[in-house]
C-alpha cells in the first residue's frame, strides 16, 4: 500500500513540479519573485537576470544582487503577486481604467493619475475631478474597461470624499445684531437641495425662532453653490422672508441675503458655516421704515 501510495504522489508532484519550472523560467526580468533560501528563510526582489540554474535577484533593502543555485537546492523559486503599490504605478503608466475598494467600503470608479512617494495616489473621476487617497486606505484594485455611465467624483485633498447628496435637511443656531443695537439668538432649520446636478443652482426653504424678540421667520431661497460636486461647497443665497409676531395677526415682508459654506464629513453629514442678513420693510401712510438683522450662523446638514 505505501508503494502505491509514493507512486500516487509522484505523478501528482511531477506535473505541479514542470508547471513551477515552466512558470519561472518563463519570467522576464524585472519581474518580482519571492525565494526560499536555506538555513536563511524567504526574501522578496526583482529577478535581474535567469540561467538554467542560476538566478540573479535584487533583494529589496540590499545594495548588490543575490547570486542564488536552484540547482543546488539552496531556493525554491514562485512568482510573487504584485504589491499594491506595482498594481497602481501599472495603472497609471497603461492609464487604465480601475475600480479602487477602500477600507470603509466606499467603491470609486477612476483613473490613477501620480503615486506620491508611496504614501497615497493622485485619482481622477470621469468627470475630471481629483482627490488624493491614502494607500493605506486602499483594499484592493482592479481593471475594468470603462466607468459606468453615472459614475461621479469630486475634488477634495482629504483622505475621505464620497459625493454630497443632492437634497438634504439642516438646522441653525445662529447670533445676530439688531436696530438698538440688541443681540438675538435665531434657531432654526430647513430643507436644501440641487434641482439640476450639472449644476449649483439650489432651492431652499426654512422656518426659525429669534429670542427674545419672539419672532417667527420664514424665508424661501435661491442659492449657487461654487463646486456643487465637491467636499467643501462654498454657497451664495437670497430670497424673500416673511416675519411675523404675536399671535400670527401681524407681520413684515423683507427678504435676506447670505454667503456660508458647507463642508461635507460624508455622505450624511456637513458642518454648516454662514453669515445671514435680514431686512424687513415697514410701510405706513408717511413713511417706509427699513429693519435689519445681520446673524452669524453654526449648523448641520443631513439625510
Amino acid at each position: 500500500m505505501r508503494q502505491i501510495a509514493l507512486f500516487i504522489g509522484m505523478l501528482l508532484l511531477t506535473p505541479l513540479a514542470d508547471l513551477a519550472a515552466q512558470e519561472v523560467s518563463s519570467l522576464a526580468p524585472g519581474t518580482r519573485v519571492r525565494v526560499s533560501i536555506r538555513q536563511q528563510g524567504r526574501e522578496t526582489g526583482a529577478l535581474v537576470a535567469l540561467s538554467a540554474d542560476t538566478l540573479l535577484l535584487k533583494g529589496e533593502g540590499r545594495s548588490t544582487p543575490l547570486a542564488l543555485n536552484e540547482a543546488a537546492g539552496d531556493t525554491v523559486l514562485s512568482p510573487a503577486q504584485p504589491t499594491l503599490l506595482e498594481q497602481l504605478e501599472n495603472y497609471q503608466k497603461n492609464r487604465q481604467w480601475t475600480m479602487i475598494t477602500t477600507s470603509w467600503g466606499e467603491k470609486i470608479e477612476c483613473q490613477i493619475s501620480s503615486v506620491k512617494s508611496g504614501d497615497a495616489v493622485l485619482i481622477t473621476y470621469p468627470q475630471g475631478n481629483q482627490r488624493y487617497l491614502i494607500l493605506a486606505h486602499i483594499v484592493s484594485v482592479k481593471p475594468i474597461l470603462s466607468p459606468s455611465p453615472n459614475a461621479r467624483g469630486w475634488t477634495s485633498p482629504l483622505l475621505k470624499s464620497p459625493d454630497p447628496p443632492p437634497y438634504w435637511g439642516y438646522f441653525f443656531s445662529g447670533r445676530g445684531v439688531v436696530a438698538g443695537p440688541k443681540e438675538t439668538w435665531h434657531l432654526g432649520g430647513g430643507v436644501e437641495g440641487l434641482p439640476y446636478e450639472d449644476n449649483g443652482f439650489g432651492l431652499s426653504a426654512e422656518f426659525g425662532y429669534v429670542v427674545p424678540a419672539k419672532i417667527r421667520v420664514f424665508s424661501l431661497n435661491g442659492a449657487y453653490h461654487f463646486s456643487h460636486n465637491k467636499r467643501v461647497m462654498p454657497f451664495v443665497t437670497a430670497g424673500y422672508s416673511r416675519v411675523s409676531y404675536g399671535n400670527g395677526n401681524g407681520g413684515l415682508n423683507g427678504g435676506n441675503i447670505g454667503i456660508g459654506v458647507n463642508y461635507w464629513f460624508s455622505k450624511h453629514s456637513a458642518l454648516r458655516l454662514e453669515i445671514r442678513e435680514h431686512f424687513v420693510v415697514s410701510v405706513d401712510y408717511s413713511s417706509v421704515a427699513i429693519g435689519h438683522s445681520m446673524e452669524f450662523r453654526l449648523g448641520m446638514n443631513f439625510r
